[in-house]
């Protein structure tokens, strides 16, 4: 959870104060890689092939113990067991997905901060890439799913890839050899390069990349990783969250659920036109028109709930900027009940005002107002769901469960 929180963080840093991230890369690691960080041996030790089917010497006790069976059928040694050949072959095998990824950005900062000269895989000319100013900024995730076979549904060897957000993007003429220069900096595998469309919308891209699949084969996590899970460069980190003020609750949560529910009742249908409008574009085949089409109406909706000051959910508000937050703080502290709102400010009664520094109100007093706190959003949730033109008997029909619910509430 910390880690999809720091990642949001960024991309959404990154979004405000640069446009957001530009590329979508994927990493997938060949077999060399995969036995380099998937060994388990308590000592260094590697895998060896299967150039011969028997150990061609025997273990030789040294100053740390006899070395322990590989263990691996078919594995290869070629001769004793020495510290010698323990100590040159440490370098080899001490791997993470990590170290692996750092050597990778390495490079790749080096070539973002110098340029290149490449030659296109497919025209054979050559071309010239300049150099960036400033650190590139970029995230990476690893994600460990297990392999399933098409066909029969088995499922079989682990697939580690890494996905990376980062700010870098050149015209479509050197795409080609750009491409080729960052796959082979990698060195290890294939690199798969898209271009992101909506840069404030980066974070979508690693949420569902880094979950989908992990969460399809019932998993709780993105596989057993050793090392750092994710990464995130210096200058892609957004700044630390800082406290400026501490409050006793008062009446506090009331106020916050009575945000969230004007909000559910003038931007609902918002809510709901962008969660069909995903799960729309998620199954339109990739390629065709109809995907188009529904992303530009995607990004209307997004644009239409961007332009909403606040993110409310039943327990926590988050403001969208200094006068947000004072609008809303202005209308807490209000006892008057009669001051100018916003869309997403519900009204409130004469004399219902949080009271900063205060600790929660009488026990008797509370109960009774929270009662009839609950009674004014469920007319206001019938307002909005048309309960008003049910009949009588619909009405004395759901009197006890209304009842019930305010009773829980109180």
């Amino acid at each position: 959870m910390r880690g999809a929180r720091k990642i949001m963080e960024s991309c959404q840093y990154v979004a405000e104060t640069a446009g957001g991230y530009s590329t979508f890369l994927t990493l997938t690691l060949d077999t060399a890689a995969r036995c380099r960080w998937q060994t388990e041996c308590v000592g260094p030790f590697s895998c060896l092939g299967e150039r011969v089917t028997h150990l061609a010497g025997d273990p030789v006790p040294g100053a740390e113990g006899a070395y322990c069976k590989l263990g691996l059928p078919g594995a290869v040694f070629p001769g004793d067991y020495s510290q010698e050949d323990r100590k040159a072959a440490a370098a080899l095998v001490e791997s993470t997905i990590q170290a692996e990824v750092s050597r990778f950005f390495d490079a790749l900062q080096k070539a973002y901060a110098r340029g290149m000269v490449e030659t296109c895989p497919k025209t054979g000319a050559t071309v010239r890439i300049p150099a960036e100013q400033g650190a590139l900024q970029y995230v990476w995730v690893a994600e460990i799913p297990d392999t399933v076979d098409q066909q029969t549904g088995e499922v079989g060897p682990p697939n580690p890839h890494v996905h990376v957000l980062m700010r870098w993007r050149v015209p479509g003429k050197q795409f080609r050899a750009w491409a080729a220069r960052i796959e082979r900096l990698w060195g290890q595998g294939f690199a798969h390069l898209e271009k992101i469309k909506d840069g404030t919308a980066a974070a979508a891209y690693m949420m569902k990349a880094a979950g989908y699949l992990c969460k399809a084969q019932g998993k709780a996590d993105q596989g057993r990783i050793r090392g750092n899970r994710y990464g995130i460069s210096k200058p892609a980190r957004a700044p630390d969250w800082v406290t400026v003020q501490e409050y006793d609750l008062h009446i506090m949560g009331a106020l916050i659920a009575d945000v969230y529910q004007r909000c559910s009742e003038v931007y609902g249908e918002d809510y709901g036109r962008r969660r069909a409008l995903r799960e729309a574009l998620d199954r339109a085949p990739k390629g065709q028109r109809v995907r188009r089409v529904i992303g530009k109406k995607l990004e209307q909706v997004r644009a239409k709930i961007k332009a909403v000051p606040v993110v409310a959910s039943k327990y926590q508000l988050i403001l969208r900027g200094a006068g947000a937050a004072a609008e809303f703080m202005a209308w807490a502290r209000d006892p008057s009940g009669n001051a100018p709102l916003s869309d997403w400010l519900p009204q409130k009664e004469r004399g219902e005002a949080w009271r900063p520094g205060e600790n929660r109100p009488d026990t008797a007093w509370f109960a009774r107002w929270k009662e009839l706190h609950y009674w004014r959003r469920a007319v206001r949730a019938a307002w909005a769901s048309g309960m008003f033109g049910w009949s009588d008997t619909e009405f004395r029909a759901s009197v006890p469960e209304y009842e019930q619910w305010a009773a829980l509430a109180a």
